[in-house]
């Protein structure tokens, strides 16, 4: 008998049905509360919440994005409609404190892909106040300073399949089924296979485990598996969940929508 690999965690966090835009912003906080050195509520117990320095930004945001680097968490853009923004907190888990950063200053962020290569963030390819954007910014948090990187080569698009394994980025489609690589040392992006339809996926949870690429469970229940060494999709266990925020920890993914907390293990 397989066994689900997707197992609900036992303490999930709870999440007023009072606003939406709360919603989105406290489920980027579950990502950042994740980041190394963030403290328990009781230590050596494993699977507890603690509620942490709300980000200073009245009121809250949805379409945000988030990043670790180093000790500390970032949260960037995002928007209370119909402003949008371009701006950068920092989130130390040491002083449990938010510090504003240098803002983007290109277009701004609405569910944008954004993945982390050798602590620098590449963010871009989203939604504007006009339509979207194929603008693709790199942010270096030791200098605080962005620089201009190559426009994405495919249909501008937002929400999109996106993650980092090893030293490239890889960004799918919301609707299509072409699939790109991004090299940032050569600032080049290079077409892949097309990925399956089922991985044009908006808005899924997206996380590394190990040199595999996991994307999914946002519009439908669709879970997928990339592997860049055979440049090849394989499907796996379902898993529903629109809007959703997705990690890697010790292994295994996490997802979170809401008040739910899941694990998923891939072996």
């Amino acid at each position: 008998m397989r066994l689900n690999p997707w197992k609900q965690e036992k303490n999930s966090i709870f999440i007023s049905e009072r606003c939406a835009v709360k919603k989105q912003l406290l489920l980027v906080t579950i990502i950042l509360a994740l980041i190394p050195g963030c403290k328990k509520n009781e230590p050596g117990l494993p699977g507890k919440w603690q509620q942490k320095a709300s980000l200073p930004l009245t009121p809250g945001r949805t379409g945000a994005v988030s990043f670790a680097i180093g000790d500390k968490g970032y949260f960037v853009g995002g928007s209370e409609n119909p402003v949008y923004h371009n701006d950068v907190y920092a989130y130390d888990p040491a002083t449990d404190s938010w510090t504003q950063k240098t803002s983007c200053p290109g277009n701004h962020f609405l569910f944008p892909a954004c993945f982390v290569i050798h602590d620098i963030a590449y963010i871009g390819i989203c939604q504007i106040e006009t339509g979207y954007t194929k603008e693709f910014w790199a942010y270096d948090p030791a200098t605080d300073g962005w620089s201009r990187k190559a426009d994405y080569p495919g249909s501008a698009r937002s929400g999109s399949p996106n993650f980092a394994i090893g030293d490239f980025g890889y960004v799918a489609s919301d609707s299509s089924t072409d699939f790109w690589m991004y090299d940032p040392l050569t600032d080049k992006w290079t077409r892949k296979n097309d990925v399956p339809t089922g991985v044009s996926n908006k808005w899924g949870a997206n996380f590394v485990i190990g040199k595999k690429g996991y994307t999914g469970a946002g519009f439908d229940t669709e879970f997928w598996e990339y592997d860049p060494v055979q440049d090849s999709w394989s499907h796996k266990a379902t898993k529903g969940g629109f809007g959703l925020a997705g990690c890697s920890l010790n292994g295994n993914g996490k997802d979170g929508l809401l008040n739910d907390f899941w694990e998923f293990t891939p072996e």
